[in-house]
């Protein structure tokens, strides 16, 4: 799916939402297309590329999740930094530990200059 159908002012919006649901909850996951959050069964975090101080940047996070599963993540650390992540919603634990080593593996592929690709 793509999000060119997105005008920048709806990523502007969705940004500045997401940045506030972070300033005010340690951590969350929300469902970008329906508006609302998610508070039941696991999720697992997609590999997106970080930015320079080792986080995926909320400038990438909602287009990716808008390109997969809409789910957007966020836990804030003690420090006030911010790790936003593209995340996929499972029923099956087993199903999402699977996914969750091939992110890991892809991520550590990528960060040894090998391929990198996201599903």
């Amino acid at each position: 799916m793509s999000t060119s159908f997105i005008p920048e002012s709806g990523f502007t919006l969705l940004r500045e939402r997401l940045h506030s649901i972070a300033l005010r909850k340690e951590r969350f996951c929300y469902d970008v297309r329906g508006n609302s959050y998610v508070t039941f069964d696991p999720v697992a975090a997609y590999h997106v590329p970080s930015g320079a101080d080792e986080l995926p940047d909320l400038q990438i996070v909602p287009a990716h999740a808008l390109e997969h599963d809409a789910l957007v993540s966020g836990h804030r650390f003690p420090d006030g930094r911010i790790r936003y992540t593209s995340c996929r919603l499972f029923t099956d634990h087993a199903e999402r530990e699977s996914f969750s080593g091939l992110q890991v593996r892809q991520q550590n592929g990528a960060a040894r200059g090998g391929p990198g690709h996201l599903p």
